[in-house]
C-alpha cells in the first residue's frame, strides 16, 4: 500500500490527477546582476489525488525520488510530463545565462545535468529549442577582456516558464558553470 498525505488546497482537486511533490532547495540570485530571481526547487516525488474532501485533498504517493516531508508543496504536473522532448527550430535570437543547477550538483556541471536559465517564454524560448553554452577567458589568469566567446557546450530546453527555463546539457567540452552565457540563434 502506498503512503497517503493530506494537502489543504486553494481550489478543488480532481480525483486521479497527477501532481509533483517539490522541495525548495536554495535561493537563486542572478550571477551577473545580483538580482533575486526566486528559488531552486527539486521534484522529490509524484502523487495522485485519491479523493477531495471539503477541507483537504487526499493524495497517494506514486513515486518518491527523495524523502517526502511535511512542508513540501504540490503542483500539477505539466501535460507533457514524461514525454520525449523533440528538437524544435529556434524562432528567435536571445542571449542569457546559466543561473543555477538542478538538484545537489553545484560544482561540476556536464552532460545530462539540468540547469536553470534566465530566459523563458517572454523571450521566445520554447520546449525543444537548443542553445549554445559560451565562455571566454583564460582560466589560469582570469583574464576575459579582449578574448573571444567560445562554444563549450549545448543544451536543450525541456521546460519553459514565463521568465525562466530549464535545459539539459546535451554536449559539453568542459564543465559548465553558473554564470556561463547561453545563446539561442534563430533558424538553428
Amino acid at each position: 500500500i502506498r503512503d497517503r498525505f493530506y494537502v489543504e488546497m486553494n481550489e478543488s482537486a480532481v480525483e486521479g490527477q497527477g501532481y509533483g511533490v517539490f522541495q525548495r532547495r536554495r535561493q537563486i540570485d542572478h550571477p551577473v546582476t545580483g538580482e533575486r530571481l526566486g528559488f531552486a526547487v527539486e521534484l522529490v516525488g509524484t502523487a495522485q489525488v485519491e479523493r477531495d474532501t471539503p477541507t483537504v485533498a487526499v493524495f497517494r504517493i506514486g513515486n518518491a525520488y527523495r524523502v517526502i516531508e511535511r512542508g513540501d508543496f504540490v503542483a500539477p504536473l505539466p501535460a507533457y510530463w514524461g514525454q520525449r522532448v523533440a528538437s524544435r527550430p529556434n524562432e528567435v535570437d536571445t542571449d542569457g545565462y546559466v543561473v543555477e543547477t538542478v538538484g545537489d550538483v553545484i560544482a561540476l556541471i556536464g552532460e545530462h545535468h539540468f540547469v536553470y536559465l534566465d530566459r523563458g517564454r517572454a523571450d521566445g524560448v520554447q520546449i525543444g529549442n537548443t542553445m549554445r553554452i559560451l565562455d571566454r577567458g583564460d582560466r589560469l589568469t582570469g583574464r576575459t577582456e579582449g578574448l573571444p566567446w567560445e562554444e563549450i557546450g549545448r543544451l536543450m530546453i525541456v521546460d519553459v516558464q514565463e521568465e525562466a527555463s530549464t535545459g539539459v546539457v546535451v554536449k559539453s567540452l568542459r564543465s559548465v558553470a553558473i554564470g556561463d552565457r547561453v545563446q539561442m540563434v534563430a533558424g538553428r
